[in-house]
């Protein structure tokens, strides 16, 4: 990722030359294991990092304090430190990476968006961070190996993300060892609109009130 492959990047994205005027940047497709050389542009609010092989984000984003949306799925993430610097952001997309813990992301305020199906969380406390992420409105879980034995765990963690809308549990095993799971994972989550598949709506929330 040097300087000169990134102006022509910015060429062939008929972005601006001068690296503090772009307020996105298009990385992706690029074969990139590290991210840097990114100093100079201190004013993106929209990065693009997807399909590439890196791994490592503990440097080289950290300036990057007006990024209101990340893009890093399908690469080979594992760990999630590098990016509790990034307070700006609101849209946060990990899918199809290899991390087995959510950490860090409740420095970020403002954090909406938080995509990580298609990782490799398995643990009630891998995802035990999530309360902690005040703003968090749309949370992507689905595909994991969340099999916690203790399944109340998980959903009373979930129960926990108080603005939570729209929740994407699916392809999880804890998913088959709840008890009416609809029913079950509507009853905890308060202001939950969509689940999986399909909304979730007022008469569904009457009946599993109802039922629980």
């Amino acid at each position: 990722m040097t300087k000169t492959r990134l102006k022509r990047l910015c060429r062939d994205h008929q972005l601006y030359l001068t690296p503090a005027m772009n307020d996105v940047l298009y990385l992706h497709y690029q074969g990139f294991n590290k991210v840097e050389n990114l100093d100079e542009y201190t004013d993106l609010k929209c990065l693009w990092l997807h399909n590439n092989h890196l791994h490592d984000l503990t440097s080289g984003l950290a300036h990057l304090v007006k990024l209101k949306a990340l893009y890093l799925h399908h690469n080979r993430i594992v760990v999630m430190r590098g990016l509790e610097t990034l307070t700006s952001l609101v849209t946060l997309n990990l899918c199809h990476n290899f991390i087995t813990k959510l950490e860090l992301i409740g420095s970020l305020p403002h954090l909406q968006t938080l995509e990580v199906s298609h990782n490799k969380l398995s643990t009630t406390d891998s995802i035990s961070i999530l309360p902690s992420c005040r703003s968090l409105s749309c949370l992507d879980l689905s595909h994991n190996h969340l099999s916690d034995p203790t399944v109340v765990h998980v959903l009373q963690v979930l129960a926990g993300v108080v603005q939570l809308h729209v929740l994407q549990l699916q392809g999880n095993p804890c998913v088959g060892k709840v008890p009416h799971y609809r029913y079950s994972v509507t009853a905890k989550c308060q202001s939950l609109t969509y689940l999986d598949d399909r909304p979730v709506f007022p008469v569904d929330r009457a009946a599993a009130e109802a039922w629980s």
